[in-house]
C-alpha cells in the first residue's frame, strides 16, 4: 500500500493509534490477577474449561490468549468467556475438579500487535477494503435515516446485491436470522463465506441458525460434506455436541483410524489412574501419545476449515490465526460491528473479494479503548461511515434497516422506540401474546414497566478503591425482587448494573443465597449484557446523594449513556423493573435529554411507580421475600430485640458507623447500653461518625470523626452486619437541598461474601478525616456507670493507641508539626503531616512501633500473646508469636 496515497495515510494513522493503544496497555497491563474457587465444568478433547472468580473486573475477547499458574506450574490457555468477575479459560492440562487460586497472566496488547500486523498486509488489490475506507464517507449524505430500507428481505437483498452492506439491527430484529438467511443464499450458489464477530456465543447463534434451516432445506446431506464449520471455541452446549459443523467433532468423526486410536489410549490412561500407576513413565507415555494424536486431529482439522465453503469464528481468531492468512472468501459477514474498531472491520473486509456484509447497532456499546485515540478508535464503522453523529442518524446508500422487533412487550420497546430509534421500530404481533404471561406475573401483576422509587430511603451511594459506585438498599432490593421474580416460574431472570461494584455485591448476594438454595438470576454490567436477554430484567440505576455528581459511566457523553441505557433497557423481553431515585436524577437531569433521566420520567407518565407516596413502597418492600442472609425489618423498634441479642453475642469487635448524628431517641439509648456491656465484657467498639457533632454526648465519647461513615452500619464480629441502625433523622446534605427518610430499610445481612464485600467497599473500619486514612481507634474504655433518676451516665477515661501515641511523639521534619498515622488506598501505613500546607511523609520505624507495643504491653486481640513490629518488602507490619498480622493504625 502506498503510504503517501490517501487510504495509505488512513491505514497509517490506524496503526499508529492501535499501537498507542498497546503501550497504554503495555504500561498498565502485563500483570498476574488472582483467580479463585476455580472449578472444573467440562473435559472435551482433552481440553480442562476451568470456571474462576476475579478480583478485578477484566475485559479480555474471546480466545484470547493467557497463561494459567497453578502452584509451581504454569500452562497456556485461551478465554472461553470472561464477563464481569468470572473468567472461563480452555487450557490443556486437568488439574483436578477444583483450584483454590491460580493466577492468569494475560498480554491484550497481543492483539493488537496481531491487527497492526495485518493492516501492513493490506494491498491495493484488497478492493473492498479501500472503498470502504474512501467511498464510504464519501457517501455520506443529511438526508434523514427514516429514507433507508426496511425490512429483512429488503436487507438480504441488498447483501445479495452489492459489495458493501450495512445492516442496522436494533435489539430483536432478527440480525442471526438474516445472516443466516444471507449466508444460505450464498452456499447454494457454491460462494464461501466467512463469518466473524468478537464473541463466540455471537457466532455459535449464527452457525446454529444456518444449520437448521439447512437441515430443514436440504437435510443433513451439505453438512455432513463439512460445508459449514464452527472453527474455535463453542460455548453453546447443544451446538458443541455436533459432529457436522463443529470443526474439531468433525474432524475426529472423518477419522476412524485417529478416533479409535484415540478413544484406546484415553481407556488405557483411565485405567492407569485407577491403578494408581498414572504417575509413572508408562503415564508420562501414553500423555506423549495422546498429545500426538491430538495434534494430528487438530491438523485435520485445519484442513477441513481451509475447505470447507462456510467458517465461523472470532475476529481474534482470524487476527492471529496463520490458517487465515492467505484464505479469501466471496461473502464475509461481521456480526455486532458497533463493538468493534475499524481496523478490525478493516481485516474482515481484507478476506473478502466480492461481498462485505456488516451487521450491528450503532445505539448499542461502541468499542472499549482505555488510552487517549478514541477519536480513531472509539468511533464505530457507523461514524466512520457518517451515518452517526453525537445527536444525529443520516442515511446511507449502503445502509438498511431491519426495523420489526420480536423480542420486547410493547411497552418496553416503545421507550426505545420513542429515544432511541426515532420511532423506526415496529413490534410483531406475536410479542404481545408471547409475553403476556411473563407480565401477568408477580412482581407487579399485569405491570410490563415498573419504577421502583428508592426517593425517602436511606439509599446512600459510595465509591469504592476503585472509583466504582455501590449501594447497598437499591442492591439489596434489586436482588430480592429477582427472588420474586424467580420465584413465579419467570424462565430467566437479570440484575442490570452501570458499576462493576454494585454487579459484585449482588453477586455477592447471589453467592450467599447458593450455598443453601438454587437460583438461576444473572447480574452483570451493561456492557456485559449486550447481546443477551432475559424474561425479567431488573435495572438498578445505583446513584444516590449524598454523591453530588453521578458517575464517569453515566455523566460521559449523552450519545455514549443513551447506548449504556438503550442496552439495559432492551434486554427484557417481558417485564422491566428500575431501581433508582428519581428525585436524585430529576435534581441532577430534570431540565436535560439525559436519557436515563428520560426513563424514569416515562416511567412515572406510563408505567407503574412504587414510591413512598401513599406507603406504597414500604408495602412493596415488606412483601418481597427474606432469604437466610439477609432479613428485612421495617421498624427499629421491631428490630431492637435481634440487635441487641446479636450484640450480647458478640466475642471480638463491633464496628459502627453514623452518618447522620441526630439519632433516634426512643432506640437509641437500648443500642448504646448494649454496646457498654459489650464493651465492659472485652468487646473492642469502633465507632465513627460523619455528624459527630450531633450525635448525643454519649456517643460522641465513643466515637471518632470519619468522611467516610457514609452509610448506617453495625458489624458485629464479622459475621452479622445491620443496615439502617442506628436509626436517625435520615437526612441527606449535598450542598444544594435536603432528603429525609419517611421508609425505614432495615436489614439484617449474616451471608459471608456479602458482608465482606460491604465492608471492603466502605473503608468500614478506616476513619477518613482532616486528609488522613486511618484504622478507626477502640473506644475510650469504661471507667463506671451509674443511673441518675432513670439515666445513664457514663465515665469514660482515654485509651491511647498507635495512632496517638505516633501523634503525641513524632513530629515534621520539614515544620515540626504533629505527624498522623496515615494508610494508603493500597493499604501501605505511612506518616503524613498533620499540617494541610506542608505535606510531608515519611515511613514509620520499626523501634518506634515496638516501643509503643512494650510501653502499653500491648497484646494480640485473637490470641492474647505478645506483638512485635517488624519490616518486609511490604512495609512495616505488627505481629504476633501465633502469626496473626496487623497493620500499625489497628494496634
Amino acid at each position: 500500500m502506498d503510504t503517501n496515497s490517501e487510504v495509505g495515510l488512513i491505514i497509517d494513522k490506524f496503526k499508529r493509534d492501535v499501537l498507542r493503544e498497546k503501550y497504554y496497555l503495555q504500561e498498565e497491563g502485563g500483570r498476574r490477577y488472582k483467580l479463585v474457587n476455580g472449578r472444573l465444568i467440562g473435559q472435551k478433547n482433552d481440553y480442562s474449561t476451568y470456571s474462576f472468580e476475579m478480583e478485578a473486573e477484566l475485559n479480555l475477547p474471546d480466545d484470547a490468549p493467557i497463561t494459567l499458574t497453578v502452584g509451581k506450574e504454569v500452562v497456556k490457555g485461551v478465554v472461553f468467556l470472561c464477563e464481569g468477575f468470572q473468567i472461563i479459560v480452555s487450557i490443556t492440562k486437568n488439574f483436578g475438579n477444583a483450584i483454590g487460586q491460580a493466577f492468569v497472566g494475560v498480554e491484550p496488547w497481543a492483539l493488537l500487535e496481531g491487527i497492526v500486523d495485518q493492516l501492513e498486509t493490506i494491498t491495493t488489490a484488497d478492493k473492498l477494503v479501500i472503498k470502504l475506507l474512501q467511498e464510504g464517507p464519501e457517501l455520506a449524505t443529511n438526508k434523514p435515516i427514516s429514507m433507508v430500507p426496511k425490512g429483512q428481505d429488503a436487507a438480504v437483498e441488498m447483501a445479495i446485491d452489492n459489495d458493501i452492506t450495512v445492516i442496522w439491527g436494533p435489539p430483536g430484529t432478527g440480525k442471526t436470522y438474516t445472516m443466516a438467511q444471507i449466508a444460505i443464499h450464498s452456499l447454494l450458489n457454491r460462494e464461501r463465506v466467512l463469518v466473524v464477530s468478537h464473541s463466540n456465543i455471537s457466532v455459535d447463534g449464527i452457525v446454529k441458525q444456518t444449520a437448521s434451516l439447512i437441515r430443514d432445506l436440504q437435510g443433513d446431506k451439505l453438512l455432513k460434506m463439512g460445508a459449514i464449520l464452527r472453527y474455535g471455541y463453542v460455548r453453546d452446549e447443544e451446538l458443541a455436541k455436533d459432529n457436522d459443523v463443529v470443526a474439531y467433532n468433525y474432524a475426529v468423526e472423518n477419522n476412524q483410524t485417529l478416533k479409535n486410536e484415540y478413544e484406546k489410549l484415553r481407556k488405557k490412561r483411565d485405567h492407569l489412574v485407577l491403578s494408581g500407576k498414572y504417575n509413572t513413565a508408562e503415564g508420562v507415555k501414553v500423555e506423549q501419545e495422546l498429545k500426538d494424536i491430538r495434534k494430528k486431529i487438530r491438523e485435520e482439522e485445519k484442513l477441513y476449515v481451509k475447505n470447507a465453503l462456510m467458517v465461523a469464528t472470532t475476529i481474534s481468531k482470524v487476527t492471529m490465526d496463520k490458517l487465515f492468512e492467505d484464505n479469501k472468501y466471496s461473502v464475509v459477514m461481521f456480526d455486532e460491528v458497533s463493538m468493534a474498531y475499524m481496523p478490525q472491520i478493516l481485516i474482515a473486509a481484507k478476506h473478502a473479494y466480492s461481498r462485505l456484509v456488516l451487521v450491528g447497532d450503532f445505539r448499542q456499546l461502541a468499542p472499549i479503548v482505555q488510552s487517549n485515540v478514541k477519536e480513531t478508535l472509539g468511533k464505530d464503522v457507523f461514524s466512520y461511515l457518517g451515518i452517526e453523529d453525537d445527536r444525529s442518524m443520516h442515511a446511507h446508500p449502503w445502509l438498511v434497516m431491519l426495523n420489526e422487533q420480536r423480542r420486547m412487550y410493547p411497552d418496553i420497546s416503545a421507550f426505545a422506540n420513542e429515544y432511541v430509534y426515532n420511532d423506526l421500530l415496529t413490534d410483531h404481533e406475536s410479542v404481545v401474546e408471547n409475553r403476556q404471561e411473563i407480565v401477568d406475573n408477580p412482581p407487579f401483576n399485569d405491570e410490563s414497566i415498573n419504577l421502583i422509587d428508592l426517593a425517602g430511603t436511606y439509599c446512600a451511594c459510595m465509591k469504592n478503591n476503585d472509583n466504582s459506585r455501590f449501594n447497598i438498599v437499591s442492591a439489596i432490593i434489586s436482588f430480592l425482587l429477582a427472588l420474586e421474580a424467580e420465584k413465579y416460574n419467570t424462565k430467566s431472570v437479570g440484575i442490570i448494573t452501570p458499576y462493576a461494584a454494585q454487579t459484585r455485591l449482588v453477586r455477592a448476594m447471589i453467592q450467599d443465597y447458593r450455598e443453601s438454595k438454587e437460583t438461576d438470576i444473572s447480574c452483570a454490567t451493561v456492557h456485559q449484557f449486550q447481546g443477551s436477554e432475559r424474561d425479567v430484567i431488573i435495572f438498578d440505576a445505583v446513584e444516590s446523594y449524598p454523591s453530588t455528581r453521578v458517575g464517569f459511566l453515566l455523566g460521559k457523553s449523552f450519545n455514549a449513556v443513551t447506548r449504556l441505557i438503550n442496552v439495559a433497557v432492551t434486554r427484557a423481553r417481558g417485564k422491566l423493573v428500575v431501581v433508582a431515585n428519581a428525585k436524585y436524577w430529576n435534581k441532577r437531569f430534570g431540565k436535560s435529554d439525559h436519557v436515563l433521566y428520560k426513563l424514569i420520567e416515562y416511567l412515572q407518565k406510563k408505567g407503574n411507580v412504587v414510591s413512598s407516596n401513599e406507603r406504597r413502597l414500604q408495602d412493596c418492600l415488606s412483601r418481597l421475600p427474606e432469604t437466610k442472609q439477609i432479613q428485612n425489618y421495617m421498624d427499629a423498634v421491631y428490630a431492637m430485640d435481634d440487635l441487641c441479642t446479636d450484640i450480647a453475642k458478640a466475642r471480638k469487635q463491633i464496628v459502627i458507623s453514623i452518618p447522620d448524628g441526630e439519632l433516634d431517641i426512643e432506640t437509641e439509648a437500648n443500642i448504646f447500653d448494649a454496646l457498654i456491656d459489650a464493651k465492659m465484657n472485652g468487646i473492642k467498639i469502633l465507632c465513627k461518625s460523619k455528624d459527630i457533632d450531633s450525635l448525643p454526648d454519649n456517643w460522641k465519647k465513643i466515637s471518632v470523626p470519619s468522611d467516610n461513615a457514609v452509610f448506617p452500619l453495625i458489624l458485629i464480629d464479622d459475621k452479622v452486619m445491620w443496615y439502617g441502625l442506628p436509626k436517625s433523622k435520615g437526612t441527606f446534605r449535598d450542598g444544594t437541598s435536603e432528603s429525609y427518610v419517611v421508609c425505614q430499610t432495615i436489614y439484617r445481612i449474616s451471608g459471608s461474601h456479602t458482608i465482606e464485600l460491604i465492608k471492603a467497599f466502605s473503608d468500614l473500619e478506616l476513619q477518613v478525616y482532616d486528609g488522613s486514612r486511618t484504622a478507626i481507634q477502640n473506644a475510650k474504655s469504661i471507667k463506671n456507670t451509674t443511673s441518675t433518676d432513670g439515666v445513664n451516665v457514663v465515665y469514660v477515661e482515654d485509651e491511647a493507641g498507635m495512632a496517638d501515641y505516633v501523634h503525641n511523639k513524632l513530629r515534621c521534619a520539614k515544620c515540626g508539626s504533629p505527624m498522623n498515622l496515615t494508610r494508603s488506598r493500597s493499604g501501605k501505613c505511612f506518616l503524613k503531616c498533620s499540617s494541610k500546607g506542608c505535606g510531608e511523609t515519611a515511613l514509620l520505624d520499626k523501634d518506634v512501633a515496638n516501643a509503643y507495643l512494650n510501653k502499653n504491653n500491648v497484646k494480640c486481640s485473637k490470641c492474647n500473646c505478645m506483638l512485635q513490629a517488624g519490616v518486609s518488602k511490604y512495609g512495616l507490619y505488627v505481629k504476633c508469636s501465633n502469626g496473626h498480622f496487623f497493620k500499625p493504625d489497628e494496634v
